[in-house]
C-alpha cells in the first residue's frame, strides 16, 4: 500500500528500480571529493598500515580506496622487516609483516558491496588485480630466485636503480 491507502501498481515498482544509486562519494569524502582519485590514492601510500585501517571504517568510498591491492603493495614494500611471505593478497602479506594476520583473521570477513560509487581510475586496477588469477607471462625462461633480498631485488631488477 502506498500512503493514500492505495497499492503500487507493478511499473512503479520497476521504475523504482531502474533509478540507479545516487552518487556516494559527495557524502563520503566530504570536501576530499575534489580531489582526483589518483591523488587521493597518492597520499594513502604515505600513511601507516595503522593509519590506512583506521582511515577504511570512516566511510565506504575511504574503505573502497583503502583495501586496493596495489595500495597494500605499496605500503608491504615499504615495511619489509624479513623474508617476504606472500599470503594470497598484499593486505594479508603487509598484516603478516607486521604480526597482525592472526588478529584479521579472526575479524568476520564478509564482502563488501557498495552501489553508487565509480571510479575511472580504480576500476582498471581492480580489473587487473582480480582477473589475471593463474594467468602467467611466464614463458618458461624466466629465472627463480629463493631467498631474495628487497636490496637484492633493487640491484638486479628494479630500473629505477633506487635503494
Amino acid at each position: 500500500m502506498d500512503a493514500d491507502g492505495g497499492t503500487r501498481s507493478e511499473s512503479q515498482f520497476q521504475s523504482a528500480a531502474s533509478i540507479p544509486p545516487a552518487d556516494r562519494r559527495v557524502e563520503a569524502l566530504g570536501d576530499l571529493r575534489h580531489l582526483p582519485d589518483e591523488t587521493l590514492c597518492s597520499i594513502l601510500t604515505y600513511l601507516s598500515p595503522h593509519d590506512v585501517g583506521r582511515l577504511s571504517c570512516v566511510s565506504s568510498v575511504m574503505c573502497i580506496f583503502c583495501n586496493e591491492d596495489p595500495l597494500w603493495m605499496t605500503l608491504c614494500l615499504k615495511n619489509v622487516n624479513r623474508q617476504l611471505e606472500y599470503k594470497g593478497s598484499w593486505k594479508r602479506t603487509t598484516l603478516h609483516q607486521l604480526n597482525l594476520l592472526t588478529e584479521y583473521e579472526k575479524s568476520p570477513g564478509k564482502p563488501l558491496h557498495f552501489d553508487g560509487f565509480y571510479s575511472l581510475f580504480l576500476y582498471p586496477r581492480l580489473y587487473r588485480c582480480y582477473t589475471l588469477d593463474g594467468f602467467s607471462f611466464d614463458d618458461g625462461n624466466v629465472d627463480r630466485k629463493k631467498d631474495l633480498s628487497l636490496q637484492e631485488f633493487y640491484k638486479d631488477y628494479d630500473k629505477t636503480g633506487v635503494n
